[in-house]
């Protein structure tokens, strides 16, 4: 059977380097994942990029480019000369200090240039990568306009367009998780999603496979993610899908409070499940874990905060086996009030 051609394909310009397949970067071509088990499945050939043409992409890394910093680098707003293509870099950092550390983000990104991921709009396209010795990065085929990391304080960003990127990151880490094995992110967080100008989130963090044994290859990158990361991994040992769900939950939890997932300057409350209000007697919240701010919208339902802040605990329970699925949590977010009201953010 002919593998599909992939949706966008770049015309190859000498000048922006030379297309090759991540097999052939010595990354470990056999690398198993879901994709190898589907029919039909094609992998594009990226551009290779020298780290000075990475820079050209970037404007030399100017302040003015630069669009955020991250736990594994920096990502940059770009564009691809004499094409007027606007383009995310993001440029690994000194947390993938260990050779093992960058073939294991090059290998994520390897499942990221298959057809069965590209179709998914949920997820960055790579159309090139920059593979050292002085730099490692990778190019996507988007504008980024922020992270979820900078949009969360910001007051333009409305209750609305928040439950639009909860809606379309559930949905995403859906379909990772129900892929033949599952595949997982391993604790996403606010500065691993990228929101373009529609306020669709796009995840630039990679999938592994569930059950995989985090202590026998710790990994200092996913380790900087405190907060995010699932009570139940320090018992067990091992990854799964229901680690995402917490990380889900987490990011729920910042997206309708506004505040952050750690705060050191509010003492006993400094991690965010603290801060939600407590039950009464009869079991139910006493109000909504919603800012303010957000309430004063013509979109904003009561019902649909208290909703939410239910569904967010529910997913950041401390017990695994408590945690819902994706599949569940999508369907209770889809019957809320903002997204019946919404014909962008009903499917």
């Amino acid at each position: 059977m002919e593998s599909p051609q992939p949706k966008k394909k770049l015309k190859h310009n000498s000048s922006t380097g030379d297309r090759v397949k991540l097999c052939d970067m010595g990354l470990g071509g056999d690398v198993s994942s879901p994709v190898q088990k589907q029919k039909g499945v094609a992998e594009i050939a990226l551009i290779s990029y020298t780290p000075d043409e990475l820079g050209m992409l970037a404007d030399g890394f100017s302040k003015e480019m630069l669009v955020a910093k991250c736990p594994f680098g920096e990502v940059y707003h770009g564009m691809v000369p004499n094409k007027a293509q606007e383009v995310t870099v993001v440029v690994l950092g000194n947390e993938l200090e260990r050779a093992d550390e960058v073939v294991e983000y090059f290998e994520g990104m390897k499942l990221l240039s298959h057809s069965i991921i590209m179709n998914h709009s949920g997820f960055a396209q790579p159309i090139g990568f920059c593979n050292g010795p002085s730099m490692w990065g990778i190019v996507f085929d988007f504008p980024s306009s922020s992270t979820l990391k900078d949009k969360l304080f910001d007051v333009t960003f409305t209750w609305s367009q928040r439950m639009m990127v909860a809606v379309r990151l559930a949905e995403s880490l859906q379909y990772l998780h129900e892929l033949e094995p599952s595949f997982t992110i391993r604790t996403v967080d606010k500065s691993q999603i990228i929101i373009d100008e529609d306020f669709n989130p796009r995840l630039i963090t990679f999938g592994k496979r569930s059950n995989e044994d985090f202590f026998k290859k710790p990994n200092p990158l996913y380790l900087t993610r405190y907060g995010y990361i699932a009570p139940d991994i320090g018992w067990t040992g091992s990854w799964s899908t229901k680690c995402d769900v917490f990380s889900y939950g987490i990011i729920l939890l910042e997206l309708m409070s506004m505040s952050p997932v750690i705060d050191h300057s509010l003492g006993d409350k400094r991690y965010i499940m603290r801060r939600v209000p407590p039950r009464s007697q009869n079991g139910k919240l006493e109000s909504a874990f919603v800012h303010e701010k957000l309430q004063h919208t013509d979109s904003y339902h009561e019902e649909d905060g208290v909703a939410v802040t239910e569904l967010a605990l529910l997913c950041a329970a401390w017990e695994k086996e408590d945690r819902p699925d994706m599949v569940d949590i999508v369907a209770s977010l889809k019957s809320l009030e903002v997204i019946k009201d919404s014909p962008r953010l009903t499917p």
